[in-house]
């Protein structure tokens, strides 16, 4: 893959040249509902197969359209998907956030099993918790203070 000539290629699903901050980017175009229909997002707002055994990664999964699901900490289901060696981007339409993490080596684990991923995306579900708590302290429990990127 890293070959100018490989690169120059239109195939953005296994090319994987790009870096977080632009997966995140285009992912938040899908959290805030600014790229689709909303019958799409009626749609994916859940998986089609639960706990179903991949058995290329080895493991059950949720998944759906061509994503994989995952719940947040507060049971909502979120989507996005994984890719070689520990790369995850993540949709919570829930909270209009959308979140990439990508590395230089590869990871022994994949989506949420890779410590790193699992550590950011924890801390990231605290930031969110401590905003939604604040908000709900100034403005009471109709939670209508609108925070950075996060509609609380």
């Amino acid at each position: 893959y890293n070959n100018p000539e490989n690169q120059k290629m239109a195939m953005p699903s296994n090319m994987g040249i790009g870096n977080a901050q632009g997966l995140a980017q285009l992912h938040s175009l899908l959290a805030k509902k600014r790229l689709m229909s909303e019958e799409f997002y009626d749609m994916v707002e859940e998986p089609v197969l639960e706990n179903e055994m991949d058995i290329i990664n080895g493991y059950e999964e949720n998944k759906g359209y061509g994503w994989q699901y995952t719940k947040n900490r507060w049971g909502e289901w979120c989507f996005g998907h994984s890719g070689h060696g520990g790369q995850n981007v993540k949709v919570d339409v829930s909270h209009k956030l959308a979140f990439a993490f990508v590395c230089n080596g590869l990871h022994i684990a994949d989506a949420d099993l890779v410590p790193t991923f699992a550590r950011l995306q924890e801390k990231l579900y605290d930031c969110i918790e401590e905003i939604e708590t604040f908000a709900w302290r100034i403005s009471g429990p109709d939670r209508t203070i609108k925070t950075k990127g996060i509609n609380s």
